[in-house]
């Protein structure tokens, strides 16, 4: 399956293309919004919802506010393969969770209904965006693009300790601030391309994701001395720290690199 992406400045509408009938997505993300749109083209079988759900799984590792999908131009060969949009909670593994919108004509919207009567269908982009800006005004998030240099874990800090303080998640000020600087390190470290600092707030979770070009899953490993000679430089302790300040974290794979993210669990 063909996947593209895009950062329209506007969604006018689905931008796919034409004339194959091999299953493609063009997916494209709205900073403004907070949002992923997934525009699909062509059949949709039973083996290529797997490959669908491949690139929606991709999507909300990424942590948006909102995911929308729209299947205006699938045309469905086997009813069975639109189990994949409806399933009832979609997570990358553990990865967070996001809300999922449908656009869908009619025929297929009823189909979909079958499957999962609680589906959140719409019958056009407008009417799914008008949905999206709910979620939105529902959720806290914040975006930054950062260098991989040696201010990247500071400006990060920064992000997130504002935005504690701003949603007064103040509960969660330090251990978040100090989750953040070791995802961010760790990218510096191991990525060396421009990090991806995502920051959702989504009751009962604050969600931090960063990601990289790096290719290569983030793993826990025991906490060793990289020289022998230098007893107290130790390695591995950063994501040592994600797993002790965090409810749960995660790595996915994304189409050029990976995405690490943790949830936080607010105070009751």
């Amino acid at each position: 399956m063909t996947t593209r992406h895009m950062v329209p400045t506007e969604w006018g509408g689905p931008a796919v293309s034409s004339g194959t009938r091999q299953l493609s997505a063009i997916v494209a993300r709205d900073d403004s919004r907070g949002a992923v749109l997934i525009a699909f083209e062509g059949e949709l079988t039973l083996r290529s919802a797997a490959r669908a759900r491949a690139v929606i799984t991709k999507a909300l590792a990424e942590c948006p506010v909102v995911v929308i999908v729209s299947l205006d131009r699938v045309r469905i060969a086997h009813d069975g393969a639109l189990a994949v949009f409806v399933a009832p909670r979609w997570r990358a593994g553990h990865s967070p969770e996001a809300p999922l919108l449908l656009v869908a004509r009619p025929s297929v919207a009823s189909r979909l209904r079958v499957l999962n009567r609680g589906v959140r269908v719409h019958a056009t982009l407008d009417r799914a965006l008008v949905a999206a800006g709910d979620l939105r005004a529902a959720s806290r998030w914040e975006h930054l693009r950062l260098d991989a240099g040696p201010l990247a874990a500071s400006f990060a800090r920064s992000i997130v300790g504002d935005a504690c303080t701003g949603w007064e998640a103040h509960d969660l000020l330090y251990s978040a601030r100090a989750v953040i600087s070791e995802l961010v390190n760790n990218a510096v470290e191991h990525g060396g391309t421009p990090i991806d600092v995502t920051v959702t707030l989504r009751h009962p979770y604050l969600y931090l994701v960063v990601a990289d070009g790096n290719p290569s899953p983030a793993r826990l490993r025991a906490v060793s001395a990289s020289d022998p000679s230098a007893p107290l430089a130790e390695r591995g302790r950063g994501l040592q720290v994600v797993e002790a300040e965090t409810y749960r974290w995660g790595c996915a794979a994304l189409p050029q690199g990976k995405a690490v993210w943790a949830a936080l669990r607010l105070a009751a």
